[in-house]
C-alpha cells in the first residue's frame, strides 16, 4: 500500500498522514524515543529492531521515525510531525551511521533496507524526519533481544518456533505477488496542455503509442501530483517472487471502494471476479504474466484526484505446495508512486 519511491515521502506526504493509523505496512516512532545519547541503544533494541524483524518477517513496511502518536485513540493514529535532530552532538550523528543502526539491527543481514530523509520546515527547521524502508525477506529475521517478530494489522508480536521455521523456509516455496499496471491512460484538453508546456516529449511519445506500458509510467511519472488522468485503464498481473517455478496458480480477489470513488469516480467494467485462475501458465522466478479477466477502467465525472484507500483491491494467490500469499494494491497510492 505505500510502495517505496524516495521522492513520495516528502514532507505535504507526511503531513498529509495526520490522523492515520499504523497498519500491517505502516509503524510510526516519535523523535522524542531517541532524542539523548544514552536513548539511543534502549531505541534501537525496544523499538526499531523488533520493527523492522516484523516488517521482513512479513510483507515489508515504512517506519516514519519522527511522527508522533495520539495514544488515547484506538488504535492510535498519528498526532504530529516532532523529526529529530541529526549531528554531532547528538543521539544520531549522521545519516550514514544511522544507516549502519538500522542495517545492524536484525540479523542476518537484509538486502534492500533504504533510509530517506526528509527535512522539516517551521517550528521545526533542522529537524529531520527518517523513513526506513524495510523489504519482504527470504528467510527468517532475529531482533536484537534474539526474538523473531511478525507483523499483524497493528501489533508487532514475537513467533513462536514452527511460525520461524516457516519463514526460514520461504526459499524453499513458491511465492508470488500481485500488482497493477497502468495500460492507458486518458487526459483533458485543458490538463493535456498545462502538461505540454514543461513534459512534451513524455506526451508526445505516449501519445504516439499509448499501448507502451513503458510511454505510460513515464507520462504519469512526469504530470505531478495537481494532475490526474480524466480516464484511467488497468490491469493486474502476476509476478514469480520466490525461487521456484509456478504452475497452475489461482488469484482471489476484493475491490474496495470509498464513497468519494462513488461521488467522484465510475468504474466501466463488470467488476473484477472473486477468483481468477490460470490453468496451464507456468512462470519462472522473476517473471510475470497477465491475469485474464482482470482488465478494469476507471473514469472521472469531476475534478477529482484519486486518493489514497480510495480504490483498493485486496488479493490472494494460491500455489501448489505452498501456503497463499496475500496483500492489497491501493491505486491512489499506485498514481502517486514516482510522481513529483
Amino acid at each position: 500500500m505505500f510502495p517505496w519511491n524516495p521522492r513520495q515521502w516528502t514532507e505535504p506526504y507526511l503531513l498529509s498522514l495526520l490522523g492515520e493509523s499504523e497498519s500491517g505496512k505502516l509503524e510510526f516512532k516519535s523523535g522524542k524515543a531517541v532524542a539523548k545519547k544514552e536513548d539511543k541503544e534502549r531505541f534501537m533494541r525496544d523499538q526499531l529492531s523488533p520493527a523492522v524483524s516484523a516488517f521482513a518477517n512479513s510483507e515489508g513496511g515504512i517506519i516514519v521515525i519522527g511522527m508522533d502518536e495520539d495514544r488515547a485513540a484506538k488504535p492510535r493514529v498519528a498526532s504530529q510531525l516532532d523529526g529529530i535532530a541529526i549531528g554531532a552532538g547528538n543521539a544520531i550523528e549522521s545519516p550514514e551511521q544511522f544507516q549502519q543502526l538500522v542495517d545492524s539491527c536484525i540479523s542476518p543481514f537484509l538486502p534492500g533496507l533504504a533510509v530517506q530523509r526528509v527535512g522539516l520546515s517551521g517550528n521545526l527547521q533542522g529537524r529531520l524526519a527518517l523513513i526506513v524502508h524495510v523489504p519482504q525477506g527470504t528467510t527468517a529475521y532475529q531482533a536484537r533481544d534474539h526474538l523473531y517478530y511478525s507483523r499483524s494489522e497493528f501489533e508487532t508480536k514475537s513467533m513462536p518456533d514452527h511460525v520461524v521455521r516457516l519463514r526460514m523456509s520461504r526459499g524453499k516455496l513458491a511465492r508470488a505477488a500481485v500488482h497493477l499496471r497502468f495500460r492507458r491512460i486518458a487526459l483533458g484538453a485543458q490538463h493535456e496542455a498545462e502538461i505540454r508546456v514543461k513534459h512534451a516529449p513524455a506526451l508526445d511519445a505516449y501519445k504516439a503509442d499509448p499501448t507502451n506500458l513503458e510511454h505510460v509510467a513515464e507520462l504519469l511519472e512526469v504530470m505531478g501530483a495537481r494532475f490526474h488522468p480524466d480516464e484511467i485503464y488497468f490491469d493486474l498481473a502476476l509476478r514469480n517472487d520466490g525461487e521456484l517455478t509456478i504452475r497452475d496458480p489461482a488469484v482471489e480477489v476484493r475491490e474496495v471502494r470509498s464513497q468519494q470513488l462513488f461521488d467522484g469516480w465510475t468504474v466501466q467494467a463488470a467488476a473484477l471476479p472473486a477468483r481468477l485462475a490460470m490453468p496451464g501458465e507456468v512462470i519462472y522466478p522473476g517473471d510475470e504474466r497477465e491475469i485474464e479477466g482482470s482488465a478494469c477502467k476507471l473514469s472521472c465525472k469531476r475534478d477529482t484526484i484519486l486518493a489514497l484507500g480510495d480504490y483498493v483491491v485486496q488479493w490472494k494467490v494460491f500455489l501448489d505446495n505452498s501456503p497463499p500469499s496475500a496483500g492489497a494494491i491501493d491505486l491512489g497510492a499506485e498514481l502517486q508512486s514516482g510522481r513529483e
